[in-house]
This record gives structure tokens, sequence and C-alpha cells, in this order.
């Protein structure tokens, strides 16, 4: 379980702990995640063909949702498929 929570990145989460975000630091560390990108993608626009990913803080998660609500995600899912970035952000911003 400490693996689990507290050092497995989860990709339903913006690539953070359950436990960075239920101690409320995944929005700090997804808006530091953004600014990177940004600065990032401003020094070498050509290595993107699109926009960067999504840092936002994900709203609400589900273990067992409502048909509808699973409907919807697995529509969404098909529609943009993205691989993972490297989840070493605690090794990275020490």
């Amino acid at each position: 379980m400490q693996w689990y929570n507290q050092e497995h990145c989860h990709s339903a989460i913006r690539y953070v702990t359950p436990g960075q975000r239920h101690g409320g630091e995944d929005t700090a560390l997804l808006e530091k995640r953004q600014r990177l990108y940004e600065v990032v993608k401003a020094r070498n626009p050509h290595r993107w063909s699109g926009k960067t990913k999504n840092w936002n803080p994900v709203n609400e998660v589900w273990l067992n949702p409502p048909k509808e609500i699973r409907t919807k995600a697995e529509k969404l899912g098909k529609q943009s498929r993205t691989s993972p970035d490297n989840c070493v952000d605690k090794h990275r911003y020490r």
C-alpha cells in the first residue's frame, strides 16, 4: 500500500500519487509541471506538433463509476491516448 499510495504516479490523476492528491499537493505540482512544459515548448516549439499535456487537476475520481460516466470516459479515452511522462518528479524537484 505504501508504494501504491505514496510512490506510484497514477495516470487517471495526472501522474501524481494518491497521497499527493489526498494531501492537496497535486495542484501546486501540476501548476509547476504546466509552467515547465510552457518554458520548454517556448525554447523548442518544433518538438511539439500540437498542445502539451493537460496538467489541470482532476476534480473527480471514481473507483466504480455509474454507467453513464463510465461510457463517457471510455469514449474520451479512445480519442486521446498519451503515454505518461517520466514520473520521477520527487527526484526532479528537490
